[in-house]
């Protein structure tokens, strides 16, 4: 009689469990290689700085990147972050290429890092580098993360991750955007047309002709 009511007991249990799982039988957050900030502004000629930062990561004992950008960038300076050394150990910082034309539009950075000796990984989140621009040409850019290699303790792994990238926004002197036009007819020679001038530039716009051509 015990057994058949142990066995009930337990079938129950593995039901109830299978119906309502844990919640700390739920997975880990994915570690993410990101771009940070996320999106970024400046004006032609000036500097801005973004971080190449990572999240949620277990046991990081070295690590590798490839950033890609519009050559209307110029990439001044790499500076590894704090990171990889919280743990209190020293790391061997590499830059392979700095600016250096991928093609006839894009330049790129290729980075890594690992710790020096039999140090632990660290775990958490913070900056693995730090890279500073200059805005050489007007135009937008996406700030693309590419063949990213996270390695952990374990000298044959390599530890799953999503990538995130960033943006960067040039802001304009001048920049007339011409938003939302409406037109309705009038007559057969009449149209009433009504268009909407936003002035995303960063002066004040006066004696603004708009030209319609047929």
């Amino acid at each position: 009689m015990m057994r058949r009511k142990y066995g009930f007991t337990a079938s129950l249990i593995m039901f109830l469990l299978a119906v309502f799982p844990f919640r700390t039988a739920l997975s880990p957050s994915l570690t993410n290689l990101f771009i940070d900030p996320e999106r970024t502004t400046a004006l032609l000629g000036e500097n801005f700085t973004i971080d190449i930062a990572i999240s949620d990561v277990e046991d990081l004992r070295g690590w590798e990147a490839k950033l890609y950008y519009r050559s209307t960038l110029n990439a001044t300076d790499v500076n590894e972050g704090p990171f990889l050394k919280s743990g209190g150990a020293s790391t061997f910082f590499y830059i392979e290429e700095l600016d250096e034309p991928f093609n006839s539009t894009h330049n790129r950075i290729w980075l890594a890092s690992i710790l020096i000796g039999n140090a632990s990984g660290v775990s958490g989140t913070g900056t693995l580098a730090t890279v500073n621009f200059t805005v050489t040409q007007e135009g937008n850019s996406t700030l693309h993360l590419s063949d990213t290699e996270l390695r952990s303790s374990c000298p044959t792994c390599t530890l799953p991750h999503v990538t995130t990238d960033g943006f960067f926004e040039i802001i304009l002197t001048h920049n007339l955007a011409l938003t939302n036009v409406n037109a309705r007819k009038i007559s057969l020679t009449l149209v009433d047309i009504n268009a909407t001038v936003k002035n995303k530039g960063i002066v004040t716009e006066s004696n603004i002709n708009l030209n319609l051509l047929q």
